[in-house]
């Protein structure tokens, strides 16, 4: 199972690798070797600084877990704190500021409501019901027809779900997202920066055999 420290470590790691990416767009020659002697705060600061990243405080986090009477699992809450706001992840559009994730049930209730007023007199009318779990929370959103949602109770690493209109698709682990796009970014370093700029496709998966367009590109 995965720990607090564990979560930590982990996000630290998607942090270097974004660091080590990012490197050579401003010239800087930093070898993978050499990111244990760089403090951590040094490789926020400079993602923070050049690359925009943003994090929800913990204030804000705790005041939405008893809002929502939950405690987020504990590498969503660590992903929260360090770069949950703002990243090259997840289209900053499709983010769900923190102080709205209790409202998002209860607006999608409004929806499906309002939904089913519209077509009641529609022949072979059948009205639609919220099929996600009431405790879910939805931290992104597409457009208003796809919602993407994890489960309290779920593990420290919690499963990723999408209702995507009256389907809901299981996407993996969040871990398994995070790892997915550090490894799109990892082959831009500055050892392989003058081939890559040619060669790179920010949203596959270079090692792989069959390129995979990742769940969170919907263009």
């Amino acid at each position: 199972m995965l720990s607090i420290m564990d979560a930590k470590k982990f996000i630290a790691e998607i942090q270097t690798r974004f660091y080590l990416a990012n490197c050579w767009r401003l010239g800087l020659v930093v070898n993978e070797s050499d990111t244990g002697n760089i403090p951590h705060k040094a490789i926020e600061d400079f993602l923070r600084d050049h690359l925009g990243f943003q994090s929800f405080t913990e204030d804000e986090i705790s005041s939405t877990e008893n809002n929502l009477h939950c405690k987020f699992p504990e590498l969503f809450r660590e992903y929260l704190l360090k770069m949950g706001k703002f990243n090259f992840i997840f289209d900053q559009q499709d983010i769900i500021d923190i102080s709205e994730y209790p409202e998002m049930i209860i607006f999608l209730k409004e929806c499906i409501e309002e939904s089913n007023e519209e077509c009641r007199d529609e022949e072979n009318f059948k009205p639609m019901e919220l099929i996600i779990p009431e405790n879910a929370i939805i931290f992104m959103q597409h457009q208003g027809y796809q919602y993407f949602y994890i489960l309290p109770e779920d593990s420290p690493d919690p499963t990723i779900y999408a209702l995507d209109e009256d389907e809901i698709r299981n996407l993996g682990l969040f871990s398994e997202s995070l790892l997915h796009f550090s490894e799109t970014e990892k082959p831009i370093s500055a050892s392989t920066a003058p081939q890559a700029i040619q060669e790179y496709d920010s949203w596959t998966i270079p090692t792989k055999s069959k390129q995979i367009k990742p769940w969170w590109k919907f263009w």
